[in-house]
């Protein structure tokens, strides 16, 4: 050590001067600060001995000791802008002179950085407790917003339904009972024409009141998850034949010209009944909402690994304030065709719940005044 010392003096000096572990201070007995280090000059800065908190300057001095050794433990120093510090020194006496040297205690420190750990880490378990929590909070509200939009939409299904039964079957029972009545009276003197006339009313009444609760049955099936879905393989032409077969009186009394194109060996894989009502609709509405001579195009090609079918029709168009309405159980919205025939207004509402069934989409393309087009996609068959 006497070796070691002198030789690395200046080095020593230049450490123990710059240290942030170590302090020194060399104090007179009367309190003037004769030297400190860094690390003291931090701790004691301009209060001088008056930093000295437990135990206080004057206490450490006023040992009996005259020489060496005259306190050794922690010292605290007081702090304005921090936490107060607390030291390992010793206090050494000489010649009326006081050393101060202290340091941090190694095993305190590790002791302590095992409780900021733990604090830390339960910081951390709180803050992810809260992150999971807000989550979850979130979650919660989203599914109470959608199920609150769900309770909207079953509320504006149930006031439709109330509102078919109420007023879509009852007015057409109306007019029926009339007609019932009239050719049941025994003093009527109707001849063979009026009988005529008044059976083909009660025959387009009758089938528009079974339309109305065919349509009504599908729709109160889909909307309680009861309707059976049996997809199977498709010809797409051999459909479109099938249905257009059931059009042709119809058409024919409209002087509609009907022409269809499908892709060779076009086959899809649906729900037979499904699309068969879907194709029914769009036709029977295109026919119905086009002028007489009008024109009804069908078409169905691949695209995108799925079979489009679309039905276009020359006739009146739909606005496009009402083009969102047609698809919307709650919006009221139902017009004649342009031979007065009588619409559900549940139609193309069913159409878009089998489509969306059997993996596809129902488009509308429509310019009020020039007609209609709706186009739909359902999967194709693999070879």
């Amino acid at each position: 050590m006497n070796t070691f010392l002198p030789f690395w003096s200046e080095q020593l000096k230049d450490h123990l001067h710059c240290s942030n572990s170590i302090a020194l201070g060399w104090f007179s007995l009367d309190g003037e600060l004769k030297y400190a280090n860094c690390f003291m000059e931090g701790l004691v800065g301009n209060k001088g001995t008056a930093s000295f908190l437990n135990p206080d300057f004057t206490t450490l001095v006023s040992s009996p000791s005259l020489e060496g050794v005259i306190f050794q433990g922690y010292i605290t120093f007081l702090s304005d802008s921090r936490l107060n510090t607390s030291l390992l020194a010793k206090v050494y006496k000489k010649d009326n002179e006081i050393l101060v040297a202290g340091g941090v205690d190694v095993e305190q420190m590790i002791n302590q950085n095992a409780v900021m750990f733990s604090l830390n880490q339960e910081i951390s378990d709180l803050q992810r407790k809260v992150i999971d929590e807000k989550i979850a909070l979130e979650i919660a509200l989203k599914k109470l917003e959608e199920a609150n939009k769900e309770l909207i939409t079953l509320n504006n299904t149930k006031d439709k339904f109330f509102s078919i039964i109420a007023h879509d079957l009852r007015s057409p029972f109306q007019g029926f009972m009339g007609l019932t009545e009239m050719l049941a009276d025994e003093e009527s003197s109707f001849t063979e024409k009026d009988f005529r006339r008044y059976s083909a009313s009660l025959n387009k009444t009758a089938r528009s009141l079974y339309s109305l609760l065919e349509d009504l049955l599908q729709w109160t099936q889909i909307q309680r998850n009861t309707i059976v879905q049996n997809s199977a393989r498709i010809s797409v032409e051999e459909l479109i034949n099938a249905v257009l077969h059931q059009f042709v009186s119809v058409a024919l009394f409209k002087e509609i010209t009907i022409r269809h194109e499908v892709e060779k060996g076009l086959s899809a894989v649906a729900d037979m009944n499904m699309i068969q009502t879907v194709l029914r609709n769009l036709i029977s509405n295109a026919i119905k909402f086009t002028n007489r001579k009008g024109s009804i195009f069908i078409s169905a090609k691949r695209a995108d690994n799925k079979a489009l079918i679309t039905v276009t029709d020359s006739g009146v168009g739909i606005s496009p304030e009402n083009q969102e309405k047609i698809f919307r159980i709650d919006a009221k919205f139902r017009t004649e065709g342009t031979e007065g025939e009588a619409s559900t207004g549940l139609g193309l509402l069913l159409c878009k719940e089998f489509i969306e069934k059997n993996g596809g989409k129902l488009v509308l393309v429509s310019e009020e005044g020039k007609g209609s087009s709706f186009s739909f996609d359902i999967p194709l068959a693999q070879d």
